[in-house]
């Protein structure tokens, strides 16, 4: 009676166990690839991007392939600090075995840089001190400063930085740069046309730099230098980002030297960033150097100078361009920019 009353049911497990099927997976099921890039307009890659897909934060950074499921939008965007992308992040669909790449073009917001000006003399016994003082204070900024180094014709008149300028016949380079601050004493630091009160001090320095840092750009601005036999030419380009403060502005193309052993009476051996050449040097020393620029919000303006350095002093493989517009009443400084290769 046992057996007889277990038989219906392993029929009827039977039957249902015939009924089923193994899962499989539809072709509708399957996944699909979706390749994210990051570049800049011009096709170059822009590396370190994050990647989002459905809100969350991937692992991986742009360029990178993920396996996703099909048939399910997902929302994809990138992200990197200073850097804005087109577009900001899209929807995406993939369909079964789909493989897709999207491409993000981004563009570097524009950034400050700080220009520091260093007026020093190879005789000038403190001098070295203020130096050590201000690539400190430039090394713990948090973005970036750049100093340039002028040398006026005091204590010693013999310093064969601003010899150079003389025997070319351009006293205007340093003396006038002098001139035009009033400068009576060295050593004497600025910072975007702001007198530092003791130039040894890298906290003050530091400070001065903090509070340009923290202000937004007004121009963006882009130089660069090219050698041709004996000549070098200086060329630069801007953008006015927003609407300037009234002023007389002047804009600056300066070629500078990007480092020089010496060992100076003062001690001193390692120069960096030396002025060689900067648009005006020729005018003489009554006359301002750079020229003048007119500034509108959104417009644009350029400028170009062909400088004959002597090759014998100056090498040719460590030379950078900077550009900078400053106010020729107030000495403000409003924004600088520096060649992208090589210096400090």
């Amino acid at each position: 009676m046992r057996l007889l009353s277990l038989f219906p049911l392993f029929i009827l497990l039977q039957f249902s166990l015939c009924g089923q099927k193994d899962p499989v997976l539809t072709e509708r099921d399957a996944p699909g690839q979706l390749t994210v890039l990051a570049q800049e307009a011009d096709g170059g890659a822009i590396d370190g991007v994050a990647i989002s897909i459905g809100g969350l934060l991937q692992a991986q950074t742009a360029p990178a392939t993920f396996e996703l499921p099909a048939e399910a939008p997902l929302t994809v965007g990138v992200a990197k600090e200073g850097w804005t992308f087109t577009p900001g992040e899209l929807t995406v669909t993939l369909a079964s075995d789909e493989e897709r790449t999207v491409t993000f073009v981004g563009e570097a917001a524009a950034t400050r840089l700080v220009l520091l000006e260093d007026f020093s003399n190879t005789g000038c016994v403190p001098c070295p001190a203020a130096d050590e003082a201000m690539w400190t204070a430039v090394g713990a900024a948090s973005g970036t400063a750049m100093p340039i180094a002028w040398h006026p014709n005091f204590p010693a008149p013999s310093d064969p930085f601003f010899l150079y300028n003389i025997l070319l016949g351009h006293y205007a380079n340093d003396g006038s740069r002098n001139n035009f601050y009033g400068i009576s004493q060295l050593p004497h630091i600025r910072v975007d046309g702001e007198a530092v009160g003791v130039p040894s001090d890298a906290v003050e320095i530091g400070q001065l730099i903090e509070a340009r840092l923290a202000l937004e750009p007004t121009l963006e601005m882009t130089v660069a230098h090219s050698v041709a036999g004996a000549e070098v030419t200086v060329s630069a380009e801007g953008t006015v980002l927003r609407a300037p403060p009234a002023g007389n502005w002047r804009l600056y193309l300066v070629l500078i030297e990007n480092y020089v052993e010496f060992d100076a009476p003062n001690g001193q051996t390692d120069y960096r960033n030396t002025v060689r050449h900067v648009n005006g040097e020729d005018a003489g020393f009554n006359h301002p150097l750079g020229e003048p620029v007119t500034l509108s919000t959104g417009g644009t303006f350029s400028g170009s100078v062909t400088f004959t350095p002597d090759f014998d002093v100056v090498d040719v493989d460590d030379l950078r361009a900077v550009v900078f517009v400053q106010d020729s009443d107030s000495k403000l400084i409003l924004d600088a920019a520096v060649e992208a290769t090589g210096g400090p």
